[in-house]
């Protein structure tokens, strides 16, 4: 009996060694930072979906339609370019810097300012603003599902 003691002491003293606790930590963080991930790439595709309903009612005054519809194309067309080129861009800088938490922390904060400043521009008709901004949010989108790609291969 003593000796049961005696091993359920050791074993809850092993359990709550500070390794068990910070294996368990980075395993919060990896599940944190991929949950935090998929939310920002559920609104970007919410984003690329309602981009037309987003965008006309802001210049369905001062613009036709026809115009209207080039111009949102053109932003979508920003997007897809800006993301295709700064994906690879940021993989290639994380493998030779192995710097990826300040690059996921530097590409979650640019994308909540763009989004914040989206919010703020589109109503003033600023359309110079709205390929920068949404150029800007592609090209975070797309670094940061290889940003969080890198760091499942890092974790595991």
């Amino acid at each position: 009996m003593l000796k049961n003691v005696q091993k359920f002491v050791q074993e809850s003293q092993l359990a709550a060694s500070p390794s068990w606790v910070s294996s368990t930590l980075k395993i919060l963080f990896y599940v944190f930072k991929t949950f935090r991930g998929s939310i920002c790439a559920g609104v970007f595709f919410a984003l690329c979906t309602l981009i037309n309903q987003i965008l006309k009612p802001s210049f369905c005054d001062t613009i036709d339609p026809n115009s209207i519809n080039k111009i949102i194309g053109g932003i979508s067309f920003v997007m897809l370019v800006a993301g295709a080129f700064s994906g690879p861009t940021v993989g290639i800088l994380v493998d030779r810097t192995k710097l990826f938490k300040t690059f996921c922390l530097s590409n979650h904060v640019v994308f909540t300012l763009c989004f914040i400043g989206v919010t703020i521009l589109f109503h003033h008709g600023l359309v110079w603003a709205d390929f920068v901004l949404f150029g800007l949010i592609g090209s975070c989108v797309s670094s940061m599902f290889n940003l969080i790609m890198q760091f499942s291969f890092e974790v595991t």
